[in-house]
């Protein structure tokens, strides 16, 4: 077994399940303990770098490296925030939106942006001792199909 499996299972990732005696050797079953990993983006090479390395705000590189931002920005908050008892107060908007042509969804991205920045502007207060968050706004094409196995 190499030494990268050992590894995962000492930090908890994966967890022994049983030994078995296949000829003159020995098999360890083990077993991943969640469901599902979070990556962090510095793993993903050029996927998780910066949104501001990635020019294009069009592009899938892009949206790919902010949400990995999100996601791991999200669970270092969510620690920090059980470890002091408080809950984290994030805010989610979700919707979905069809668009005619290509010319609309461009023009309805054009409005989102000036829209976003005069909101940032208008309760922004450059104070201190004021709260810091990030916006995200993202959108991208929507599932029309069931997800497969193969595919979850």
């Amino acid at each position: 077994m190499s030494c990268y499996v050992r590894d995962l299972e000492k930090i908890g990732f994966l967890e022994f399940i049983e030994e078995r005696k296949r000829g003159n050797r020995l098999e360890r079953v083990l077993q991943a303990t969640a469901k599902c990993y979070l990556v962090s983006p510095e793993a993903l090479g050029r996927l998780g770098e910066p949104p501001a390395v990635q020019p294009d705000r069009f592009s899938l590189l892009y949206l790919l490296s902010a949400a990995a931002r999100a996601i791991r920005d999200l669970s270092i908050l969510s620690g920090r925030a059980e470890k002091a008892g408080k809950k984290l107060a994030p805010l989610t908007l979700e919707t979905d939106i069809r668009f005619a042509n290509p010319t609309d969804r461009h023009a309805f991205a054009e409005e989102l942006t000036a829209t976003v920045a005069r909101l940032s502007q208008k309760y922004n207060s450059g104070e201190l001792g004021g709260r810091a968050f990030r916006v995200l706004v993202a959108a991208y094409p929507s599932i029309q199909t069931p997800i497969t196995k193969e595919e979850a």
